[in-house]
């Protein structure tokens, strides 16, 4: 699977819906934020940037208790 950047999908879905560039990393930006503030807590997860990419490194896992 090839690598997409942020730049790719800004030049992507500027070309796709007519939209500038700005506007488009702008709401990309923003869907990025959320999701680092809400849902990567909510998963346990802490965001890591080893070089210019982002990856996620899973936290500590809580035992799953069943209802069996």
């Amino acid at each position: 699977m090839k690598t997409i950047t942020k730049r790719d999908l800004v030049m992507e879905l500027s070309d796709e819906l007519g939209v500038t560039q700005r506007d488009v990393f702008n709401i990309l930006q923003g869907f990025i934020d959320q999701v680092t503030t809400h849902l990567l807590p909510a998963a346990n997860c802490t965001p890591t940037f080893p070089g210019s990419s982002a990856a996620w490194k899973p936290g500590p896992r809580k035992e799953i208790l069943s209802n069996q």
